[in-house]
């Protein structure tokens, strides 16, 4: 039975860098974007792209290892921090709701879910029932007239 530890004093300087780099670095990119008329998830995503390990790692590995978790203990502590940010984010979505437009628009939003299914659905199903109707004289037309001579292993040719 393993014994609970506390997580190594160099994991939480790492955690706290990690963190503190994030940050910053989507509040600026979240700048940037508003000031070209996007909206500031827009560069916060593009913050998460630029410090992920397949671009600013693969440029620069040694700072990559301050941003990307290098140990098991690393990716945990940051998991941990990332669920409750995506769970703050989500509390925060839940009050910010307004529920009077919701009420008004619901109708709209209904036909317009539906109408994407059925016309989805209607689109996909359309083909699949004609290729299922000629699958018999597709069959027919690809089955070889003579049958291939079976390929022995190099093993067995002796």
């Amino acid at each position: 039975m393993e014994v609970f530890t506390a997580a190594p004093h160099e994991d939480l300087l790492v955690l706290v860098v990690q963190v503190t780099i994030l940050l910053v670095t989507a509040r600026i990119m979240g700048e940037a974007a508003q000031r070209l008329g996007q909206p500031a998830v827009v560069g916060e995503i593009l913050a998460g792209i630029l410090l992920g390990p397949s671009l600013l790692s693969s440029v620069f590995p040694g700072l990559g290892e301050w941003i990307v978790p290098q140990t098991e203990t690393q990716g945990y502590l940051l998991e941990v921090v990332s669920l409750i940010g995506v769970m703050f984010l989500l509390l925060i979505t839940g009050l910010e709701t307004d529920l009077q437009l919701i009420k008004r628009h619901a109708r709209t939003a209904l036909s317009v879910s539906w109408g994407g299914i059925a016309v989805t659905f209607g689109t996909g199903s359309g083909p699949i029932s004609s290729v299922s109707q000629n699958a018999g004289t597709l069959k027919k037309s690809i089955t070889p007239t003579r049958t291939p001579a079976p390929v022995r292993p190099a093993a067995c040719q002796l």
